[in-house]
């Protein structure tokens, strides 16, 4: 994941590269059934595109996604992670990566409009200022690119009853799942966010819907299929695209 600077709110107090030995980013993925389904869905969006674009995975970590992406046919893979030992993991795998902090410039100027795709893989909720991130993003992007970002919202049925019944904030339930999130998005706030950085929309989904009374995973996923939208959505994937200047008359 990545980090951010010294001296920004609460930044000076988070060790990234400590949470890199202790936070296991990629068997989470693989185990829980959250980030199951947001794989599944990154799977299946990825799995029709060219193999010839330019992917840019920002806050890469140890190179989950790019391994991914390289096993479903891409070359063009790279990433930047503020963390050394997030970034030694992801060479080993042979990936081009290196370290890199999203809110200090971080794109060297040969790098500049050459992505066709950026990620930011569950990346914003950790950051203080998530607009200016948004913004220097948009410095990789070829005029046509688009930005895939998936971050965790608050938004769900179950979430929504859970934080009536305990009392609890947005945020505080945030920091209950990882108390390195700084942010607690709701699906308004962040598409406000993305309008500010002046992105467009291309496409939005939330994904997954737990439901605790009921352990039967087929069963859930069947419910699932039935409720409305916006009882949904511990995750929120949008594909959003630059903002193109209005031309003159």
């Amino acid at each position: 994941m990545l980090g951010f600077s010294k001296g920004k709110m609460e930044t000076n107090q988070i060790d990234w590269e400590l949470y890199a030995v202790t936070r296991f980013l990629g068997r989470n993925r693989l185990l829980f059934e959250h980030h199951q389904e947001v794989l599944r869905d990154f799977l299946h969006f990825f799995s029709h595109l060219s193999t010839e674009l330019h992917i840019f995975d920002v806050g890469c970590s140890s190179g989950f996604f790019l391994v991914i992406l390289r096993e479903l046919g891409f070359e063009k893979i790279e990433g930047t992670d503020i963390s050394e030992t997030f970034v030694s993991h992801a060479r080993t795998k042979g990936l081009q990566c290196r370290t890199a902090n999203v809110l200090n410039g971080f794109i060297p100027e040969e790098k500049k409009n050459k992505a066709d795709v950026v990620l930011l893989m569950d990346i914003l909720e950790h950051l203080p200022e998530p607009k200016r991130a948004l913004e220097n993003c948009r410095t990789l992007l070829k005029k046509d690119g688009i930005i895939y970002i998936t971050v965790p919202i608050y938004d769900s049925l179950t979430e929504r009853l859970i934080r009536t019944i305990r009392k609890k904030t947005r945020l505080q339930q945030a920091k209950e799942h990882d108390p390195t999130h700084i942010q607690a998005f709701s699906e308004t706030d962040f598409y406000n966010l993305l309008k500010e950085a002046d992105f467009i929309m291309v496409e939005s989904k939330r994904l997954f819907c737990p439901i605790p009374i009921i352990s039967k995973r087929k069963i859930r996923d069947f419910i699932n299929l039935l409720l409305p939208d916006f009882w949904k959505g511990n995750f929120l994937r949008v594909v959003v695209r630059l903002q193109q200047p209005v031309p003159r008359a």
